[in-house]
């Protein structure tokens, strides 16, 4: 991944712009390993408790 793409992904994540372009490429990769891992964490899909099978029990 170019240091460019991960700042294009990183501003999706309402990261501020200009402290990533001045980042170093390994410290951008660092940073951009650590947000990834947090947005990717499971409790992001689901905020409000519910498990998985909540669209089952719905009936939707």
């Amino acid at each position: 991944m170019t240091k460019q793409e991960m700042i294009d992904q990183l501003i999706e994540w309402n990261q501020d712009p200009d402290e990533l372009k001045e980042m170093t490429y390994k410290e951008l990769k660092s940073f951009y390993k650590e947000m990834k891992e947090e947005f990717s964490d499971d409790y992001l899909l689901f905020p409000n408790g519910r498990d998985r099978d909540a669209e089952d029990e719905d009936g939707i």
